[in-house]
């Protein structure tokens, strides 16, 4: 079983990202909404939902934008893979349909992206996948060679289907280590988080530091960010 750490479930934008879930960058700006869609349902059925695109500054007169499923992975550092549907074993991203998958907008438009969810009779439990929302660059016709930067946001989709199994999770807490932190005089606290059980939670607690008498010295609140643990991590 792989071991991750408190996956802190921001997204990861490939350049710069405000946390509004705005991407700018070159004078050209996009925002995708929601970025987290949370989904319950019974197996057996499809459900329907938006995915909005909104433009703002550009200096191009025309984005041609890309939509599609993928699935992704978190590390135990918080860093994101993204990989093709169904490479993952609770992956829902072959479930997912989207109208239109290729569009072009100019700058101070909005734009509604139909998404269809239609899930197995035979699943229970936590499946998940990101709608990646792909800016194209512009190839000016003149170039022959060089680098050329491509621009995703990613909207999530956490589905919880509540079939034959009934979502659980099953967590354990280990690997507890104290060490100086390296910004300032401080300690770091970490730990290892584990979920063996077929449904993502949030991880959030706190920290006690007592006495070897057991009295209690201070109370430290434990948050990062969603801070959500996957099933099998």
């Amino acid at each position: 079983m792989r071991k991750g750490g408190l996956l802190v479930l921001f997204f990861f934008f490939l350049f710069f990202v405000q946390m509004t879930g705005t991407i700018v960058f070159c004078q050209v700006s996009f925002s995708v909404a929601p970025l987290i869609q949370e989904i319950t349902t019974p197996p057996g059925v499809t459900r329907n939902f938006r995915l909005t695109v909104i433009t703002a500054l550009s200096e191009r007169a025309e984005m041609h934008f890309l939509v599609y499923p993928a699935d992704f992975r978190l590390s135990k550092d918080g860093n994101i893979e993204f990989f093709e549907p169904g490479s993952i074993k609770r992956s829902a991203a072959p479930w997912i349909k989207i109208n239109p998958a290729e569009f072009t907008m100019q700058p101070n438009e909005k734009k509604d992206i139909k998404v269809e969810l239609t899930i197995p009779q035979n699943v229970s439990g936590g499946y998940y996948a990101v709608i990646l929302v792909h800016l194209l660059p512009e190839v000016p016709p003149e170039m022959k060679i060089g680098t050329v930067r491509t621009w995703r946001m990613a909207s999530i989709v956490e589905l919880t289907v509540t079939g034959w199994q009934t979502p659980r999770a099953k967590i354990s807490i280990s690997d507890l280590k104290v060490e100086p932190s390296p910004e300032n005089e401080g300690l770091t606290f970490t730990t290892t988080i584990e979920n063996k059980g077929n449904i993502h939670v949030r991880g959030e607690g706190s920290l006690a530091i007592t006495t070897r008498e057991g009295r209690r010295l201070a109370e430290l609140p434990l948050k990062a960010g969603r801070g959500t643990v996957f099933p099998e991590s």
